[in-house]
C-alpha cells in the first residue's frame, strides 16, 4: 500500500505451502520484510477445511477457527477462538431439507460469557435451488436490507442432421 506521495506505507508478502491435493496448508506473512504471522490449515478426508490456527510472531496462538459440515458437505458452523481458548464468535449456517440450499446465515459473538447474535441473513430459494430472496436483519431484528432475484430459464435443443434430438440443455 502506498500513500499520496507514492512511498510504501506497508508491504505484505506471503509464502504459501500446499498439500498434494492443492489445499493451502501454511501461509507465512511478512510485513515490511519482517515476519508477522503464520497460519496453518487442516482438512478432512474429503478435502474440506476443518481448522486454521494463526500464530503471532512470538509463536503463541493468536486465533483458532474450526469448521463443521453437514452430510452434504456444506459448512454448518465456523467458530473462532481467542488465544485463551474461549469462543470469540462465528457463523452458523442452516440449509433446507436437501442440505444444499442455504436458508439462514447467522453471525454471533460472545460478550460477558453469553452468546449474542450480531446479524443474520435469511434466504428463500425456488424449486431449482436458485436464491429468490435475501433479507438481512440487525441484532434488534430490524431489517437492514432486502434483495429479490428473478430468473429467466431457457432450454436449448441440439438436433442431428436427420431431425433427431441429440441433446437438450436447460437452465
Amino acid at each position: 500500500m502506498y500513500n499520496a506521495d507514492g512511498s510504501i506505507i506497508y508491504d505484505y508478502r506471503y509464502e504459501n505451502e500446499y498439500n498434494s491435493s492443492g489445499n493451502l496448508t501454511k501461509q507465512v506473512t511478512y510485513n515490511n520484510g519482517s515476519f508477522d504471522n503464520r497460519t496453518e490449515y487442516e482438512y478432512n478426508s474429503s478435502g474440506k477445511q476443518i481448522k486454521f490456527v494463526r500464530y503471532k510472531a512470538d509463536g503463541s496462538i493468536d486465533e483458532r477457527t474450526e469448521f463443521e459440515y453437514n452430510s452434504s458437505g456444506y459448512v454448518t458452523k465456523r467458530i473462532s477462538y481467542k488465544a485463551d481458548g474461549s469462543i470469540s464468535g462465528g457463523y452458523e449456517y442452516e440449509y433446507d431439507s436437501s442440505g444444499k440450499n442455504l436458508i439462514k446465515y447467522v453471525n454471533f459473538y460472545y460478550s460477558e460469557g453469553s452468546k449474542r447474535i450480531g446479524w443474520w441473513f435469511e434466504y428463500e430459494n425456488n424449486s431449482k435451488g436458485d436464491r429468490i430472496k435475501q433479507v438481512q436483519y440487525n441484532a434488534d431484528e430490524s431489517i437492514n436490507g432486502k434483495s429479490e432475484y428473478t430468473y429467466t430459464y431457457i432450454t436449448i435443443s441440439l438436433w442431428s442432421s436427420n431431425g433427431r434430438l441429440k441433446q437438450q440443455l436447460s437452465k
